[in-house]
């Protein structure tokens, strides 16, 4: 697989690839797709990363937060 500047693709776990990745950036990604990419992250971060929410849009639609750290941190208190 190439990228759109040609250089060759590392061969990535397909839940992990975003919409313009699997559209050649044909297409942008949708809050269901963001939100499917965050959850599969989190399942193979190996405990490295966790997601969760810091509120709702005025759509209703909650916002995500990614927390990445190794060991992973979840609250202010363990940083």
């Amino acid at each position: 697989t190439t990228t759109p500047d040609g250089a060759r693709a590392a061969a990535v776990d397909p839940a992990l690839r975003t919409r313009p990745e699997r559209t050649a950036f044909a297409e942008t990604s949708r809050y269901d797709d963001v939100t499917a990419f965050l959850r599969a992250l989190e399942a193979r971060a190996g405990g490295r990363v966790h997601v969760t929410t810091m509120g709702r849009t005025t759509e209703g639609r909650e916002i995500p937060v990614v927390l990445a750290s190794r060991p992973l941190v979840t609250t202010p208190e363990a940083a």
